[in-house]
């Protein structure tokens, strides 16, 4: 590939991971969907155990279970295209979450690192895999 297009499908898979945040964090479920591909799965690796989701309603399923008010921050992506169509990428992250509107302090603040395959679905990218590794988990 071309150097520019290395560039516009970096940029392109940048900006699918921060939709893909704040969809999560405003529970915007069906804009969300919108972001997997059908088969996509999903992998929550704590240190207490995990949780997997496979097929992208199963994913969405999952995360809408969640009904904590979130903020997610991704930072420092290493993102590899692979091809014309296919990456894979790894983002830190750092996720808090509150009971709700009322709460002063959060209830849980994680870190880790995301862990993704990328592929194009009808000539956008799409997120086909997530795996989430939870490094440290702080709850209140």
């Amino acid at each position: 590939m071309e150097t520019t297009d290395v560039l516009i499908a970096v940029e392109g898979i940048k900006r699918l991971k921060a939709r893909y945040c704040r969809l999560v964090d405003t529970k915007q479920w069906a804009d969300l969907r919108q972001l997997l591909t059908d088969d996509a799965t999903m992998e929550i690796i704590n240190p207490t155990g995990e949780i997997r989701a496979e097929g992208g309603d199963k994913v969405i399923g999952l995360m809408s279970g969640a009904t904590a008010i979130t903020v997610h921050q991704v930072h420092a992506p290493e993102i590899e295209i692979l091809g014309p169509s296919s990456a894979r990428g790894v983002w830190a992250v750092e996720s808090v979450g509150f009971a709700d509107a009322s709460a002063k302090a959060p209830f849980m603040q994680s870190y880790g690192h995301y862990h993704e395959t990328y592929t194009i679905v009808d000539g956008e990218w799409r997120i086909a895999t997530i795996r989430l590794t939870r490094l440290h988990v702080a709850s209140k």
